[in-house]
């Protein structure tokens, strides 16, 4: 039994076994949000410290929503449930974030993943679903675009 529990402690961290996890998790994303969602290279370290590069997420439209290039974490708390994520230190660098109102649309190109994180409720509906908490305390960001743009209906349309 030791044997087993040190050969899956070995294996969950390999970096080539955690990027493929992720990659299928980014994988799953994609199908519940309907639009692309990937991942280059995964490496956590003694589950207190993630680091991810090339992260991507497509918008409905296939242009860019979300890309980092690295993402560097440290964990402070992750409680069973995977309810509650406290983060003592979060570093981004090399992205862009780019949220835009298209024309003769209602919505940012973002609602279509704030719908599966608490997807809206019919009329009377009184369940609500509790999204995860997230703590951030220390958060540096370097070389990073954020756009926000509307679109204008042209005066023909």
């Amino acid at each position: 039994m030791m044997l087993l529990l040190t050969g899956c402690l070995i294996v969950f961290q390999n970096a080539r076994f955690q990027t493929w996890l992720a990659q299928e998790a980014a994988k799953r994303l994609s199908e519940a949000i309907g639009a692309p969602v990937s991942i280059g290279k995964v490496k956590i370290r003694f589950f207190d410290r993630a680091s991810i590069s090339d992260f991507y997420v497509e918008d409905l439209h296939g242009d860019t929503l979300l890309f980092i290039g690295n993402l560097e974490a440290n964990f402070d708390d992750v409680y069973l449930g995977f309810k509650h994520f406290d983060f003592e230190r979060v570093a981004i660098t090399n992205g862009q974030f780019n949220v835009r109102q298209f024309a003769g649309e209602e919505d940012l190109n973002i609602q279509f993943i704030l719908d599966v994180i608490d997807p809206p409720r019919a009329p009377g509906d009184t369940s609500h679903s509790v999204p995860p908490e997230l703590f951030f305390w220390n958060v540096d960001i370097e070389n990073f675009d954020f756009t926000s743009q509307v679109d204008k209906l042209s005066k023909g349309s």
